[in-house]
């Protein structure tokens, strides 16, 4: 599931004004190569889009640090979840300036 998206993510008209595809690619390949595989997920059910409660729960079990998102309706408006900041595209990349 997540290498389509991670794929499908970054063709995103609104990413590439900030990110050269170029990069992004750069990014996917590192990702890919470092991307831990989860057998077990903990139960999640706290956003009020439940297609997005796997994508939280693989983030609370990798002990991820942050979660990008451009889900402004569901995801982003959690805010945090369990110590996870959940950031937008935008602040993911000045992060990484």
């Amino acid at each position: 599931m997540l290498a389509t998206s991670e794929a499908r993510v970054v063709q995103y008209e609104r990413l590439q004004k900030y990110l050269r595809a170029s990069v992004a690619q750069m990014m996917l390949d590192n990702l890919r190569r470092k991307a831990s595989v989860f057998h077990s997920l903990p139960d999640v059910d706290i956003s009020p889009d439940l297609d997005d409660n796997p994508i939280l729960a693989t983030a609370l079990a990798a002990q991820a640090d942050y979660l990008v998102s451009g889900d402004k309706k569901d995801l982003l408006s959690l805010g945090s979840v369990e110590g996870v900041a959940i950031i937008t595209a935008r602040a993911a990349v000045e992060m990484l300036k």
